[in-house]
């Protein structure tokens, strides 16, 4: 297969849905990984194949695992941010979602795993005050190349 050969293959979504699924595609070069993850990325709902672009991905990694997964990104620059509002601010952010993110462990025990139990890796935030865009500012300001205009 080569890039060309995508159209000809191309379907369009058919509605699959599995929740927060992820595909890790490896193989020698040109066995057809781009080419299988765009089209496999084309079958999910909100699936996306990602390739030479920024990318910030999010998940809860804590404890030994941040290092850990930190080790299995070779793309750099690569920048580990963790965001750790104050447990009332987390508990205030649940309890205005329509989702429940809380069941396995409490806004407390969750918050004191980060806080403890992982290595203080990368730029570590108190968002507590901050709406998303001025953490994102943030972000954006904190990790900036030096010389960047």
């Amino acid at each position: 297969m080569n890039a060309g050969s995508v159209g000809n293959y191309a379907r369009p979504v058919t509605n699959l849905r599995r929740d927060h699924a992820f595909y890790l595609l490896t193989g020698p070069m040109a066995s057809g990984k781009s080419t299988v993850a765009r089209l496999l990325a084309q079958r999910f709902e909100r699936g996306v194949h990602v390739e030479g672009f920024t990318v910030a991905l999010e998940d809860v990694i804590a404890g030994p695992m941040l290092p850990e997964c930190r080790a299995l990104i070779h793309s750099r620059p690569l920048h580990v941010v963790v965001l750790l509002p104050s447990p009332d601010a987390v508990a205030a952010r649940e309890a205005a979602r329509e989702q429940t993110g809380y069941t396995r462990w409490s806004v407390e025990q969750l918050h004191h795993g980060f806080a403890a139990g992982t290595p203080r890796i990368g730029l570590w935030l108190d968002t507590s005050r901050q709406t998303p865009e001025q953490t994102v500012d943030e972000i954006v300001a904190t990790t900036a190349p030096r010389d960047a205009v």
